[in-house]
């Protein structure tokens, strides 16, 4: 700049002198001589052309000025950062496109409008706070704020702010650049949710260099391994590993440098403390963001309560195995599909090609498989199954072997089934104890029944010897009594009354006894009538109940031993309601029904738990409800009992005129 100033000083000069001869006008120029004029032109001559080079010159640098003005301008309106200028009511006076596109709105319609328009409800004392720091401080101040846009979505930024003073009118102004940090924000938020979710895994969580050196270091690792982050920091991983592996850290990171990962790599590493746990490995390369593998991050679980306990479970299974193959019965695994999968040894004597092939097979005979194998069954429904079977020993023969099944649904950890046991028990032997129990039982029930009426013939058979004998043997001494006392004379009256009312009350007693023995108005009236006059005395008479009786009046021809056996039950069922019933109304309907008699006898008494009720007189052996359905079965009938604590019982008898042919 100094030459550049010497240069023109001249030119100056020679200005200034020619200046000062136009003042003084044309009479000074008359005084100087020819060569003076001509010096003094030559010189203005120079000055001009060095005049014409310093036009050009500035007109370069003037040109160099405007590029470089809108280099800034454009430096300044696209910087990726918006950059606002206010006064300090916050009245925006200049801000760049970044600014603009920031809240959305055009230059023309955000210069003057107040810049906590877009400052976020319940951050407008933040940004107030902040430019009184600013204008107070007179230093850049930093402030995180959350912004409006003009269609309303909001945005988090960093507000940069600083005073400056206008050189027109010394006013204060506040320049702040604002900086849209919402996607740093949600890197941050998501780096330290990722941060969180690492230090708060139960699994150990190890980051390593590719030389196999620790950088980083998880609680859980702490936790596992007994040593601090700041302990193997640095360290080589090796320092996990037991001495018999030495070689195993160097395999691993060779295939991490390839890029490969390892999955649930199981192992044992030692720990502070030299003891030895079993880990599960999941080692995956780090990569920096050109795709190199810069290191290592190595997942480990601790699985030695698992290992133990899949040690436990295969101890417990060998000896599940001891105990099943010990078993006398026959016992299958099968999978979904039926087909066997182990088998234990009862089940391989009994079929020794039965592994691979259908559990059905397991009986070496030709069985329908759906309906028969529980297997299939139980993997169908879910449930427990039970069937037994019987089939010939050999074609032709009569002789059965039966087998009691059982199939039991397999389930996942998920609870889906995924197979099936079969227990399969040889029921031979039982089942002809069973037939011959039976049998017995049958014999039992028929004599028991015959017996009953052999001993209702003698009853009748007596009654019948006490009515024709006794009596009428009594009746006529009665007779003979009267005609002696009328023949006579002077005979004791009273002695006589007294005689004649001891046999008059023995009659009765007599009548009373046969009637109790064996009915004769069952064998004479039929049953309705007995029914109905049993009804009258032992309901009635005897214990106060009502007592209601329908007859549909139809003829019903009974055999005398299904009239008998109908009755006995039905007395039976009275003396039942008048010792457990409590009822205060009994009811008695008879009708024919085709060739059987239906016999209905209710009551509105306390009822009771029907199956409790007979299986309680199975056991005991009574008379009772059990014996009745027994004597009923045995004459070809049957009983049905409807009843509910509280709410009465009903007894439907149902019995065929005629006994049964083949009893």
């Amino acid at each position: 700049m100094e030459h550049t100033q010497v240069r023109y000083e001249r030119p100056n000069e020679l200005r200034h002198r020619a200046g000062q001869l136009l003042e003084q006008g044309t009479a000074i120029i008359g005084k100087m001589s020819a060569d003076e004029i001509a010096r003094l032109i030559e010189e203005l001559h120079a000055s001009q052309g060095e005049l014409l080079r310093q036009n050009a010159e500035l007109s370069r640098i003037q040109a160099e000025l405007e590029e470089s003005r809108d280099k800034l301008s454009d430096l300044y309106d696209f910087v990726p950062v918006g950059y606002f200028t206010f006064d300090q009511d916050y009245l925006i006076t200049d801000a760049n496109h970044t600014a603009m596109d920031l809240l959305g709105v055009g230059r023309d319609a955000l210069v003057t409008r107040a810049f906590t328009d877009f400052v976020a409800p319940g951050f407008e004392d933040i940004f107030v706070h902040h430019c009184a720091l600013s204008i107070e401080k007179h230093t850049s101040q930093t402030c995180p704020l959350k912004l409006v846009k003009d269609n309303g979505c909001e945005f988090y930024a960093q507000l940069d702010s600083l005073v400056v003073r206008d050189d027109k009118n010394g006013s204060r102004r506040i320049r702040i650049s604002v900086t849209d940090v919402t996607e740093r924000r949600r890197v941050i938020a998501e780096v330290t949710r990722l941060a969180a979710i690492v230090e708060s895994s139960d699994d150990a969580i190890i980051g390593k260099d590719l030389d196999g050196r620790i950088t980083n270091w998880n609680r859980a690792a702490e936790r596992i391994y007994g040593y601090s982050a700041d302990e193997v920091r640095g360290k080589p991983i090796s320092i996990l590993l037991p001495p018999d592996d030495p070689d195993g850290v160097a395999t691993i990171l060779e295939n991490l440098k390839r890029g490969e990962k390892i999955d649930h790599f199981e192992t044992v590493h030692t720990t502070r403390n030299g003891g030895r746990i079993h880990v599960s490995l999941t080692i995956s390369p780090i990569q920096d963001t050109e795709g190199n593998t810069v290191g290592a991050s190595t997942i480990a679980r601790d699985i030695t309560g698992r290992k133990r306990m899949e040690d436990a479970l295969r101890e417990s299974e060998d000896k599940m195995r001891s105990i099943l193959d010990a078993s006398p019965d026959t016992i299958l695994q099968v999978g979904m599909d039926s087909k066997v999968l182990w088998a234990n040894r009862a089940a391989l004597e009994l079929n020794p090609d039965i592994l691979g092939r259908c559990c059905c097979e397991a009986y070496q005979t030709c069985i329908s498989e759906d309906e028969q194998c529980v297997c299939k069954k139980a993997i169908e429904s879910g449930r427990i199954e039970e069937s037994s079977l019987c089939f010939p020993i050999m074609e032709g023969s009569e002789r059965q072997i039966c087998w009691e099944n059982i199939g039991v649904p397999l389930r996942d950890s998920h609870g889906r089934v995924h197979g099936a046991i079969m227990i399969a028990r040889n029921i031979t032997e039982r089942k002809m104890a069973e037939k011959a129990m039976l049998e017995y039982q049958q014999r039992l029930r028929s004599q028991a029944s015959q017996l009953s009426l052999a001993e209702e013939r003698q009853r009748r058979r007596i009654a019948t010897d006490l009515h024709d004998n006794v009596i009428q043997g009594l009746a006529l001494s009665m007779i003979k009594l009267d005609l002696l006392r009328q023949s006579s004379e002077g005979i004791d009256e009273a002695l006589f009354g007294d005689v004649s009312e001891t046999l008059n009350q023995a009659i009765e007693d007599m009548r009373n006894m046969t009637f109790d023995i064996s009915s004769p108005t069952l064998y004479k009236l039929g049953l309705s009538a007995a029914v109905d006059e049993l009804a009258d005395d032992l309901i009635c008479r005897q214990h106060s109940i009502d007592y209601e009786f329908y007859d549909d009046q139809q003829e019903k021809p009974l055999d005398d031993d299904v009239r008998v056996l109908l009755f006995q039950s039905i007395r039976e069922l009275f003396v039942n309601v008048i010792k457990h019933a409590g009822a205060h109304k009994v009811s008695v309907c008879i009708e024919r029904v085709g060739e059987s008699v239906c016999t209905i006898v209710s009551d509105d008494g306390v009822g009771f738990d029907v199956d409790h009720t007979d299986l309680t007189m199975h056991r005991t052996g009574g008379f009772g409800l059990f014996n009745i359905r027994e004597r009923l079965d045995y004459i070809g009938g049957s009983m049905e009992i409807q009843s509910l604590p509280g709410q009465g019982s009903t007894f439907v008898l149902i019995a065929p005129l005629k006994r049964r042919s083949d009893i």
